[in-house]
């Protein structure tokens, strides 16, 4: 069981890197987002994120919730850098 939670966990990582990528190709330039990130949930970056750009993430709670939260600090950096960053030690 733990075995596919973790599977399933890649599959969105994976997912939601692609989609920035596909995203950026498309635009011509990569967006940017600025965050200031103080133990905050992975959810809550990728709503941060979702509020300064187009872009728009799907995902299960309940495997954001298992992420170690997050503290990070960006100002005007590429969202697929932001999403590097957050998604790096899972």
């Amino acid at each position: 069981m733990k075995m596919q939670c973790e599977i399933r966990h890649w599959i969105v990582a994976i997912i939601i890197a692609m989609t920035a990528d596909l995203c950026m190709f498309a635009q011509g330039k990569p967006p940017v987002a600025t965050i200031e990130a103080q133990n905050s949930t992975v959810e809550q970056v990728l709503r941060s994120i979702e509020s300064q750009t187009s872009y728009r993430f799907a995902y299960k709670t309940a495997l954001l919730k298992q992420l170690p939260k997050v503290n990070l600090k960006c100002k005007d950096t590429p969202v697929k850098n932001i999403l590097d960053k957050i998604f790096a030690n899972t």
